[in-house]
Order: structure tokens, then sequence, then C-alpha cells
């Protein structure tokens, strides 16, 4: 099943994150598993030119916070290389980099 692409971070919360938390209030993470890993992709977004993918084991309060700082004016994110430098990640500046539980990975530029 293809998964929705969207054009901005705001437009990923307001349209596929929101209307999931209304329907699974009781869900913590975008999978609603409360451990384990996942590489399967819950939606696409695009940040600064770049297409994103948001994995489905990315915790719903950290896209909360995310949302909440980019509502204020500020660029909540920050790229980095992944653990094994194999790919960047988006990781949220105000939050520690350890639990990450924000699973949001390079795809390619924007077409």
């Amino acid at each position: 099943m293809k998964k929705e692409r969207f054009k901005s971070y705001s437009e990923f919360y307001e349209n596929a994150v929101i209307p999931y938390k209304k329907a699974n209030v009781e869900h913590q993470r975008l999978n609603g598993q409360l451990t384990g890993g996942s590489i399967r992709v819950f939606a696409y977004f695009t940040y600064k030119g770049i297409v994103w993918k948001v994995d489905d084991d990315t915790s719903i309060d950290k896209l909360d916070i995310a949302y909440k700082e980019y509502q204020t004016g500020d660029d909540p994110f920050v790229i980095k290389p992944t653990q094994k430098n194999k790919k960047d990640c988006l990781v949220i500046k105000s939050q520690p980099a350890k639990p990450k539980h924000f699973y949001v990975y390079y795809v390619g530029l924007e077409s």
C-alpha cells in the first residue's frame, strides 16, 4: 500500500497524525505497539527540499512536541547522520538524544 506524502511537517501532522490520534486515543506510538522496533513507513513529508519517511514506531508525544515548536515559528529539527552513518535522520533539537522515539529518515531530494 502506498503511503501518503505531505508537502510539510505541519501538513503531515494535521492530516495524518491528528486523525490517527483521534481514532486511536490509547496509542502511544503510530503502530499501536508499546515496544519493539519497526521499519514500516507511516507517511512521508518534505522538509528543506528533502523527502523524509516517518516510521510507524515513532512516539506520538514526540510528534506533538515537534508540532508545537513548529507552530511557534521555531524550526524544531536538526539533520544528523544515523548512528551507523548510513543516511540522515531528523532529530528534535529540544529533546535528548536518548531515548529517541522519533524515527524520521532521509528518503531523497524532493522531485
